[in-house]
């Protein structure tokens, strides 16, 4: 036989009986190793560790019943047959309570019964061994898992940590404009991007964005808008290109470059240019939803309607620019449409909610808490999607 093959431990004071029975099995193809008695026995089982013993209940020394014990305390998956010659009911239970898978009465009157029990107990040795592989496997799958999860957990802290250097100061003065935005992520990094800055002394630039999906794919396209739109700026700082403070063309050119490099991933988002000068705030929109909030100092609220298409989606794509009057005491509020999903409410009652809110609210905290954001951020209230709020006030008499 093979030495991978099946082997059976045949242990018995009786040498003809052992003789016989090894016949039977090798017949059968099953290799066999014999002892004569119980310290033999479990001297061969600890070098030879055999898939099963065939065990005389009673010999001189170490009993069968002694031999199982240590056996099953030993080598726990090594199935013991035990062989008895009282055949009573009592021998055999007493026999199964101490482990053992099956039992055979003598003298042994069919062969092949012999070997369909053996066979049995090959099978059950087979299985677990079987069993053993699957879960050396499996823990091996599970560290290399676990490496993996380590792994993409740093991976995702430092794109978090990226992607948090990337944003602006939660709260800003830039004369004559107050801006602050939060940004609640339903995840460990974030598909939505809020950003603010001077555009020279004369106007401020902001957009809001809001990537398809989640996790860390969307995340690398809001850095790689945050990207771009750096560049228009700095073209315009240079005094090389003025895209950046006409939001329709900054769109249908941000368009451009996201199709450009393939992101698979479509962006809404809004985009806007104060005038420090005159109270006017120009805007356009790329499918950004829900519409901008604008309230008035002298009270009401107008929403900034611009139905349009997402950014990465046509090459063709169109975006107009339309522009509101934005004087001393107004307030606007851009938010992400992760702000309209609620499961306890439809989303045109939470619109409603969030209107109230931002009416009846005088800053971003007190705005978050009204919605119940901030609980959402620590757990209490899962997010089913990222939320970012920007809101900008003017001041000034």
């Amino acid at each position: 036989m093979p030495d991978d093959g099946p082997l059976v431990l045949l242990v018995d004071d009786d040498e003809t009986i052992r003789r016989a029975f090894a016949r039977l099995l090798e017949r059968a193809g099953v290799a066999t190793l014999t002892a004569a008695g119980g310290e033999e026995a479990l001297t061969l089982c600890r070098e030879r560790r055999p898939d099963v013993v065939l065990l005389d209940q009673r010999m001189p020394g170490l009993s069968g019943l002694e031999v199982l014990t240590r056996i099953r305390s030993e080598m726990p998956r090594v199935q013991v047959v035990m062989v008895t010659g009282e055949g009573t009911l009592e021998t055999a239970i007493e026999a199964l309570r101490a482990g053992a898978w099956d039992f055979v009465t003598k003298p042994v009157r069919s062969g092949e019964l012999l070997c369909r029990v053996v066979d049995r107990a090959l099978e059950r040795a087979e299985l677990l061994r079987e069993n053993e592989r699957q879960r050396k496997r499996l823990l091996s799958l599970n560290e290399e898992l676990t490496r993996a999860v380590e792994e993409l957990r740093d991976d995702q802290l430092a794109g978090r940590t990226l992607q948090r250097q990337l944003l602006p100061p939660e709260r800003a003065e830039l004369a004559p404009f107050n801006v602050e935005h939060r940004l609640f992520a339903s995840r460990y990094l974030s598909g939505d991007f809020v950003d603010y800055f001077p555009l020279g002394d004369e106007r401020v630039g902001f957009y809001v964005a809001d990537v398809a999906g989640h996790g860390a794919a969307s995340a690398f396209v809001t850095a790689m808008v945050s990207a771009l739109v750096g560049g228009y700026r700095e073209a315009y700082g240079a005094g090389r290109d003025d895209t950046v403070v006409h939001p329709a063309r900054l769109l249908a050119r941000l368009n451009g470059d996201l199709l450009a490099r393939r992101m698979e991933k479509h962006v809404c988002l809004f985009y806007g240019v104060l005038s420090r000068t005159a109270p006017r705030v120009t805007y356009s929109s790329a499918g950004f939803f829900p519409y901008p909030m604008l309230h008035r100092a002298q009270g009401g609220l107008e929403m900034l309607e611009l139905p349009s298409v997402p950014l990465a989606l046509f090459p063709d794509s169109e975006y107009v620019a339309a522009e509101r009057t934005f004087g001393p005491g107004d307030a606007l509020l851009v938010a992400s449409d992760g702000v309209a999903e609620d499961a306890t409410q439809a989303q045109s009652e939470r619109l409603g909610q969030v209107a109230r809110a931002f009416m009846e609210s005088q800053d971003l905290d007190e705005l978050a808490a009204r919605l119940a954001l901030g609980e959402a951020a620590v757990g209490e209230r899962a997010l089913t999607d990222d939320v970012t709020l920007f809101l900008c006030r003017r001041g000034g008499p």
